[in-house]
């Protein structure tokens, strides 16, 4: 059996706002950097699927 250095380092320093009304919220967030994503869906898949009255 051999040795291996392994080493792992993770780091996601990841926020997620989810559900209605959390848009107006986004503006009291404390950005970390100057980039920001935003996602907003309310398409056919998406009331297919369920997610949108």
């Amino acid at each position: 059996m051999t040795q291996t250095d392994l080493t792992y380092e993770q780091y996601l320093p990841t926020k997620v706002l989810f559900g209605a009304g959390q848009l107006n919220n986004l503006s009291k967030q404390n950005l970390p950097g100057k980039k920001a994503l935003i996602v907003i869906s309310n398409g056919k898949s998406t009331r297919a699927n369920g997610y949108s009255i």
